[in-house]
């Protein structure tokens, strides 16, 4: 708090003891002294507090003033001249004129209608000049001749009867004055918005029924006119019911401020809130935390150089709309989108700072996933199209070594039987070792092209493989189950060489007696699992095979699973999306 709001909060202190003081000290009770330096202490605290956290508004000041005005009127009980002159006379209402500005400047501070602004000006003009022109006829004890007693300063004329002319005359002004204000302030909330009208309805109510009293309230300071009924002109029971009326004005404060804390803390559990859920959800979170229905999530897209709402279509942010404001949000100088809401919000600055936090963080990771989702699908598609190219890689090197490599051996084995039956000695015995070896280079170029490509997965699918690797192994494999029908070709290339390197590593690590392949077709996923009765305890980490595997099955969105306790032997479980 600034050194100046220190010395008049000090100041305030100092006057309402002595305010309190002084009516204590002729007679009236603790009970009445207590509420009136508690009200003046309120309006004093709040007009602080609500300046030191808005500092541009005038709502603090004005607060603040009318804390200092409510003191003004017990200094009627004082003996000197200028104070009972100021108190007594002068300014005993410009704490209601001073409560009639608050009303019409809260929340924002300015006043902007014309009507807003005469009543404000007649209200003062009532309170100043008004209470000038009265006093200036008001008899005072001195000059009936009663010495000791406090003086009228601006005393012209003390004729009793021209007094009460005037006291009747404003007691007409200020009820006209009051069905005025009465009609502004209902026209005033029926134009407010929904979030408007939450933020007024705490001071508007409780400040409505204490400027209303502007009509009565001068019979509290000791006035009293014939139109007024008795209860009314007695000030002793008048003044209990201004007190609890102005005491409603810094109570309606103190509520919206709490509210104002618990939409902030509404707006910072956004984050919280918003945490795994889906951004599409965000403008309702919004709605509900500030509160606004009327409130609108814009996203920009570079694409199209422009804000969209969320159904896609083209939008504008406000620029002369009455009621409406806007706050665009950034990221590191990047625009990612706005907000737009209803006017009345722009006056929580904190409120707007946390929920345009929020949305920059959900935005942010809106546009994080967007990209992220887009590179993992572009990443799983090259992996897919890398996996083709080398199956298309493999059948084309199949192919170049059946029709070629092997059939020149094939050729050469013919040739070599053939020259053999003609020869004898030694050149018969080399005969059959060339032979020999040449039958031995055929198997191996054929297992190569097995290897590169297994030819019987175009003929006889995916069963006929499985089979033929069940038959080929090493060691015993019972095939328990296969699929009927024909899959796709990447499916079967990638269930073929799943079992196979499975199979191979039961041959060389597991120490097993048998090993069986079951394969079969489940809720749109090919369901293979082989599994062996050796020693277990396989850990796929330590294998280039299984970790190759496991990358051709992720490719096609599938997944391998090993399970391998010690001692109970290995299963190896693959899942292929086949639908």
């Amino acid at each position: 708090m600034s050194v100046g709001r220190r010395l008049l909060a000090v100041a305030g202190a100092v006057a309402i003891l002595a305010v309190c003081w002084l009516l204590s000290d002729v007679g009236n009770r603790l009970g009445y002294v207590i509420g009136y330096g508690v009200v003046a202490a309120a309006f004093i605290g709040l007009g602080l507090v609500t300046w030191e956290r808005r500092p541009g508004n005038r709502v603090g000041p004005l607060m603040l003033a009318i804390g200092f005005a409510w003191l003004l009127p017990p200094l009627r009980y004082s003996g000197a001249s200028l104070p009972w002159t100021v108190g007594f006379l002068l300014l005993p209402t410009l704490n209601v004129a001073l409560l009639v500005h608050l009303l019409f400047a809260y929340p924002s501070g300015r006043v902007r209608s014309r009507a807003e602004r005469a009543v404000i000006g007649w209200a003062y003009l009532d309170a100043t000049l008004g209470s000038l022109v009265v006093a200036a006829f008001h008899p005072d004890p001195a000059s009936a001749g009663f010495a000791g007693f406090p003086r009228n300063l601006v005393l012209v004329d003390p004729d009793e009867e021209i007094w009460r002319t005037l006291i009747d005359v404003q007691t007409i002004n200020r009820n006209a004055l009051a069905v005025a204000l009465l009609v502004l302030v209902i026209r005033r909330w029926a134009r407010a918005t929904g979030p408007a009208r939450r933020r007024l309805a705490p001071v508007m109510f409780a400040g409505l029924m204490a400027a209303l009293l502007f009509s009565t309230g001068a019979a509290a300071l000791g006035y009293s006119w014939r139109f007024a009924p008795d209860w009314v002109q007695n000030w002793r029971d008048m003044r209990w019911v201004v007190l609890a009326a102005y005491g409603l004005v810094p109570l309606g404060f103190f509520v919206g401020l709490l509210r104002e804390r618990l939409d902030q803390s509404a707006v910072a559990g956004l984050i919280v809130e918003l945490e795994g859920a889906p951004a599409s959800e965000l403008r309702t979170a919004l709605v509900r935390a500030l509160r606004d229905p009327s409130l609108e999530l814009l996203r920009w897209r570079p694409s199209r150089d422009c804000f969209e709402h969320e159904d896609g279509m083209p939008a504008a942010l406000p620029s002369e709309r009455p009621g409406r404001a806007h706050a665009v949000v950034e990221r590191d100088g990047q625009l990612i989108g706005a907000i737009v809401y209803d006017e009345a919000l722009r006056l929580d600055a904190r409120l707007l700072e946390a929920a345009l936090a929020a949305v920059r963080l959900t935005l942010e990771n809106e546009r994080l996933n967007h990209e992220l989702r887009a590179q993992l699908h572009e990443v799983k598609a090259s992996r897919v199209r890398i996996l083709e190219a080398g199956d298309r890689e493999r059948r084309r090197l199949e192919r170049n070594v059946h029709d070629g490599a092997q059939q020149q051996l094939v050729a050469l084995s013919v040739l070599l039987a053939l020259a053999r039956r003609g020869a004898e000695g030694q050149d018969a015995q080399r005969l059959e070792e060339a032979a020999a070896l040449t039958a031995r280079a055929l198997a191996e170029i054929r297992a190569l092209a097995r290897g590169l490509h297994p030819a019987i997965l175009a003929e006889d699918g995916l069963s006929g493989a499985l089979e033929q690797l069940a038959d080929a192994s090493p060691l015993p494999v019972r095939v328990l189950e296969l699929p009927d029908e024909r899959l796709p070709e990447p499916v079967e290339v990638a269930a073929y060489f799943a079992v196979a390197e499975a199979l191979a590593n039961v041959a060389k690590y597991a120490g097993a007696g048998e090993a069986t392949i079951r394969a079969r077709r489940r809720n749109g996923h090919l369901l293979i699992d082989v599994t062996d009765d050796g020693m277990g305890g396989a850990d796929p980490s330590r294998g280039s095979g299984l970790r190759g595997l496991s990358d051709r099955v992720a490719a096609l969105d599938g997944r391998v699973e090993v399970r391998s306790p010690p001692g109970t032997g290995t299963c190896v479980h693959v899942e292929l999306p086949c639908a």
